[in-house]
């Protein structure tokens, strides 16, 4: 594993809490993108741990994963952060993020995230959905739907079923 985070308590803590588990083995861990990029040239990584919201000097989760991603294709990507409404999950997904595991979700859902990339799927915090995760609405469902958006009210449509 190698763990990118720009402070310092999140990186030191993470890299104890995951060198207590027996299934990974941290081999780098950096605050810096450059740092981070010096280290998969040198070694073999599986997963690394990027946080999305790098110093302002450094570069943005836009610009790093796709780079990551282009010159590092074996080395799966799991993002680490604070999530809020300005992440896209599906912008994330479509630059190569294999999973994202959220800075708020308990500690031991981050070493379910591992596992769960490293074997190739996907993995979003409990309360995302990759578009398509979905079931297709009914036919009464899209029905209600077609009339709120006409502006009925629910009583309204209501009177109507």
């Amino acid at each position: 594993l190698a763990l990118l985070d720009d402070h310092e308590v999140v990186r030191r803590g993470t890299a104890l809490h995951l060198s207590r588990d027996a299934r990974f083995r941290i081999v780098a861990s950096h605050a810096r993108s450059d740092e981070l990029i010096d280290s998969l040239q040198q070694m073999r990584v599986d997963v690394a741990i990027i946080d999305l919201t790098l110093a302002r000097d450094d570069r943005s989760a836009s610009e790093l994963t796709p780079l990551l991603r282009e010159h590092f294709p074996r080395v799966t990507l799991l993002a680490f952060a604070t999530l809020s409404p300005s992440i896209h999950i599906n912008q994330l997904i479509a630059t190569g993020v294999s999973g994202v595991v959220s800075k708020a979700e308990p500690l031991p859902m981050l070493a379910d995230a591992i596992v769960r990339v490293s074997q190739g799927l996907p993995r979003l915090p409990p309360d995302c959905t990759l578009p398509g995760d979905c079931e297709e609405l009914s036919r009464n469902e899209r029905e209600v739907l077609e009339l709120l958006l006409a502006g009925l009210t629910v009583s309204e449509i209501a009177l109507r079923r």
